[in-house]
């Protein structure tokens, strides 16, 4: 604070700028990097890393993206709808109406919207879990002394979760385009 005159007024040199929180998925990646790096220099393994944390994070973009849309598009509304209009048929056994039918696909393509959400939800903790199995797996082969053995499986799996987020992205490009 400066003093002017009898009022004090808070300088800007000493303003503190606001820390931007880390979110918990970058924070558990940039531990276990962090352990893979003491006990695994390989700057191809580092690479692979590099590209599991960009596909997470493009992963959780498209989640919040997915998710605002479906918010959006009221499911519990779609839902209802449905229902009142299945009800207030008289006959259950005849066919539906072209309002039913168009309901149901609504629906329907609101709920696939959901089964998508929640596949990638799994996928990025998948992709984080191997990330952190990656880390104890280093540990492991640091201090049991053999050459021999290596962290392929591993790679492999890192590898497949990449994949899988990657294709999730393009899946929700292609939604977001109306391409399906």
């Amino acid at each position: 604070m400066i003093a002017v005159g009898r009022q004090y007024v808070v300088s800007p040199v000493f303003r503190r700028k606001p820390v931007a929180e880390v979110p918990e998925w970058k924070q558990r990646i940039d531990e276990a990097r962090a352990v893979i790096r003491q006990h695994r220099d390989d700057p191809a393994l580092h690479l692979r890393l590099d590209q599991i944390e960009a596909a997470v994070a493009q992963a959780i973009d498209d989640q919040r993206q997915l998710s605002a849309s479906i918010v959006a598009l009221k499911p519990d509304q779609v839902s209802g709808e449905l229902k009142a209009a299945l009800r207030a048929r008289r006959d259950p056994t005849a066919p539906d109406t072209e309002l039913i039918a168009a309901l149901r696909r609504r629906h329907d393509t609101v709920n696939q919207l959901t089964n998508r959400l929640e596949s990638i939800d799994v996928s990025i903790a998948g992709a984080i879990a191997d990330v952190e199995a990656l880390a104890a797996r280093s540990v492991e082969l640091s201090f049991a002394g053999s050459a021999a053995m290596s962290l392929n499986a591993e790679l492999a799996r890192l590898s497949d979760d990449t994949t899988a987020l990657i294709l999730a992205h393009d899946e929700i490009a292609q939604i977001s385009r109306g391409d399906l």
